[in-house]
């Protein structure tokens, strides 16, 4: 390899204090945005309860996404953004994340999700961690999708909703995950999120399918139980017709949470 002649070194030498400055700068905004988290603390006048605001984190992947460019992967950043998330989140109102198995691709989504300032408390399976939720739990419950059960009516039943589908991104770095469930108490608002997650059930196993078929929605478990069981996405401007053509196929639904829709730069 030829040595570095003097115009080089000064050039890299440039680089390198500008790689500098910039990290100085990402840690000022950091810690400026600490200031200002510990000012909406205040000014709540308390920490308790549940600080997630789902509507709130999908708008600001959606402008990541939307402005995204260049070499530096997006799933990358989207990883930064959500650890930056979680923390700030953790710092209003701290919280755990109950796993629902001990699977380490559970516990990589996890970290991935919520990084490293957030306590996870591994479960045995899906039923135990979703045995933690209540009306007025801070904490989650991360489950992979999945089963041969109607396992989710549980949660539901325990005052807990789906408030993300993850991964939340799209092509092919949301393929780098398993497909998982977040689960929170039901006072975290999901009504802004632009995917209503319903709970179908129905008597025979060809309404519910049929249904399944032709109205568009994504099936996110199942059909379980013989096919008469489902939880399923769909685009909320769509969500009344859909729930007219539940009705008239014979197919119960109900609310079963929200998600946002998986993000990606533009190609």
């Amino acid at each position: 390899m030829p040595p570095t002649q003097p115009d080089d070194a000064d050039t890299l030498a440039a680089l390198r204090t500008e790689i500098d400055e910039i990290d100085a700068q990402m840690h000022a905004l950091l810690q400026r945005r600490a200031t200002v988290i510990e000012a909406l603390v205040k000014a709540k006048k308390t920490r308790s309860g549940a600080a997630f605001r789902p509507d709130r984190e999908a708008h600001m992947m959606q402008r990541l996404a939307a402005r995204h460019k260049g070499e530096l992967p997006f799933l990358t950043i989207a990883h930064i953004w959500r650890v930056i998330i979680s923390t700030f989140t953790q710092l209003q109102a701290s919280y755990r994340v109950y796993l629902g198995g001990e699977d380490p691709a559970l516990r990589d989504l996890a970290r991935y999700q919520f990084g490293f300032s957030t306590p996870l408390v591994p479960c045995p399976d899906r039923e135990s961690a979703l045995m933690t939720l209540s009306d007025t739990s801070s904490d989650l419950s991360l489950v992979f999708n999945g089963g041969d059960a109607d396992w989710w009516t549980a949660a539901l039943d325990r005052g807990g909703h789906v408030i993300a589908v993850l991964p939340e991104l799209s092509g092919r770095d949301g393929d780098v995950f398993h497909p998982a469930l977040v689960f929170a108490a039901n006072s975290v608002s999901v009504d802004a999120l632009p995917l209503v997650i319903l709970a179908l059930s129905s008597e025979n196993a060809g309404p519910l399918a049929r249904l399944i078929e032709t109205e568009g929605c994504t099936a996110l478990i199942g059909p379980v139980e013989q096919g008469t069981r489902a939880l399923v996405s769909i685009d909320r401007d769509r969500a009344e017709q859909f729930n007219a053509s539940a009705h008239a196929l014979g197919v119960a639904f109900r609310a079963a949470g929200g998600a946002a829709a998986p993000v990606g730069p533009k190609a």
